[in-house]
């Protein structure tokens, strides 16, 4: 009787509590990233939708939209290469 628990059973429970543990460890999808670039270099940088305002574009003529990445403040741009037509702006 022992040795059919640890046979049958106890697998079985080690490979439900696996299956569980990863479904309750995925991302949560939902979470979207937007692309922008940054100088120097004009760096391709992926950050969350909420850090870009919804008014920011490029065929605005008011201040640059700017983003704070690893704790630093950049204007954002569209694209590359990073040229003035790229540069996201607020409203006027």
């Amino acid at each position: 009787m022992k040795s059919n628990f640890f046979k049958i059973v106890l697998p079985a429970f080690a490979l439900m509590i696996a299956i569980t543990a990863s479904l309750a460890f995925t991302s949560n999808s939902s979470d979207a990233d937007v692309i922008v670039y940054i100088e120097p270099g004009c760096q391709k940088v992926f950050i969350d939708e909420s850090q870009v305002p919804s008014t920011c574009e490029t065929i605005n003529t008011g201040a640059p939209c700017t983003i704070i990445f690893l704790g630093q403040t950049y204007d954002a741009y569209e694209s590359k290469p990073c040229l003035g037509s790229d540069l996201l702006r607020n409203p006027s």
